[in-house]
């Protein structure tokens, strides 16, 4: 099912798609107290992630919540095949980068904010 609305290019909300499908559609109730768990873990995560500036793709979220067997990505069926590994660390590495530029940007910025204070202090002295 995840497969297709993947394949359909729809923009989707995994922890959505994850809730409808693990959601019993009689009693509203998740169909295993476990599948609560996660599907908590996934919108944490996500909103952390969101918070920091890189918010996780929904093939990301799946993998770090669900995590992925040999031939397919949980959550998503047979459709989309994980990375390679070599392939996924590259990306990591990637996103690693882009993470400590965000940071170095974050620090400089906060410097910046510190400078133009004391120097708004220093004209009230004046």
């Amino acid at each position: 099912m995840m497969a297709a609305i993947v394949a359909k290019n729809v923009d989707l909300d995994f922890s959505k798609f994850y809730e409808d499908s693990h959601t019993s559609k009689k009693t509203n109730d998740w169909i295993h107290p476990k599948c609560g768990e996660l599907h908590q873990k996934m919108v944490n995560l996500q909103e952390a992630a969101i918070e920091s500036g890189t918010p996780l793709t929904q093939e990301e979220l799946s993998r770090k919540v669900l995590g992925e067997k040999k031939k397919y990505l949980l959550g998503f069926g047979i459709g989309p095949q994980p990375s390679t590994i070599a392939a996924s660390r590259a990306r990591d590495k990637d996103m690693e980068a882009m993470r400590a530029e965000m940071e170095a940007l974050r620090m400089e910025q906060q410097r910046d904010r510190e400078e133009l204070i004391r120097g708004r202090e220093e004209r009230k002295k004046y």
